[in-house]
């Protein structure tokens, strides 16, 4: 896969997160984000796997607790998903997914990513952190 403008990824989260609160009005989330987003190239539909996995497992029905979407740009970039879980849930049933997609950043990314995701009680976080590649390396990851 070739890398994306982030912002087309922003656009496609966004529109995500719509369809998914017009099928579920109850759904509360919360995304921002800051920084050059406009000159970050990113692999393609990374981001929106934590987003899924939030919409998925966590409890959104709650205005005081939303799924939390953090991104930021400012030489790297940082994407933190905070959901609350249902107490039901086990990790076991997110962990396909997020497999893989850890095994796409080290393919891609290697050392030039940190991907840490923990459970907390009813507290589910995830942070990815991306050191932009260069040209060059974006010829060699593929």
């Amino acid at each position: 896969d070739m890398p994306v403008n982030l912002d087309q990824e922003i656009t496609y989260l966004q529109n995500f997160i719509r369809v998914h609160q017009i099928i579920y009005p109850q759904l509360h989330i919360r995304f921002t984000s800051e920084g050059d987003t406009q000159s970050f190239e990113i692999l393609p539909r990374i981001l929106i796997n934590f987003v899924e996995n939030a919409i998925k497992h966590g409890t959104g029905n709650d205005p005081d607790f939303p799924i939390s979407i953090i991104l930021k740009v400012h030489e790297r970039l940082e994407f933190t998903v905070i959901n609350r879980i249902k107490s039901t849930t086990t990790v076991k049933s997110t962990q396909l997914g997020i497999e893989i997609t850890k095994q796409t950043l080290d393919a891609f990314y290697g050392v030039n990513h940190t991907l840490n995701i923990q459970q907390k009680d009813e507290l589910y976080q995830v942070h990815l952190t991306i050191i932009p590649l260069k040209e060059n390396e974006w010829a060699l990851a593929s």
